[in-house]
């Protein structure tokens, strides 16, 4: 009976250590970053007031070109958009953005955000003056 016991111990160990493996897996696959803005900003559809917002991946790999943007709490989700990959020569030991020129007067629109440590980011697809989906020209 004892012997039972521990192998089914050591089962239930087992499986709990293979569920924490996982979503250590997950969570850097989602690269859930928050950033924080002192002014108002854009991203395709959406301005957004100055503040602190939870950026990060849906947690599904055929997700991968796809960013998510919360609120810091993750309780009010204010978009999902579409990137492409955009690369930069460097990479930066804290999660940033890239802003793209706009109109006098317009809140800055980010290009593209950035993981801490990677070379390659996301680039929002803006929609062109006639409402069609697009990456903007560099």
């Amino acid at each position: 009976m004892k012997r039972q016991i521990l192998i089914l111990c050591g089962a239930i160990a087992a499986a709990l250590c293979l569920f924490c493996s996982s979503s250590a897996q997950a969570s850097e696959w989602n690269e859930m970053t928050y950033l924080t803005f002192s002014a108002p900003f854009e991203l395709p559809g959406v301005a957004l007031p100055p503040g602190t917002y939870l950026f990060k991946r849906p947690d599904s790999p055929s997700d991968h070109n796809i960013v998510q943007v919360f609120s810091k709490d993750g309780k009010n989700l204010y978009g999902t958009f579409c990137t492409v990959p955009f690369d930069r020569q460097t990479p930066s030991a804290e999660p940033s953005v890239t802003l793209q020129e706009t109109a006098k007067g317009a809140p800055d629109a980010i290009e593209a955000w950035f993981y801490p440590g990677r070379v390659t980011g996301d680039k929002f697809i803006y929609p062109d003056k006639h409402g069609h989906q697009r990456a903007n020209a560099n």
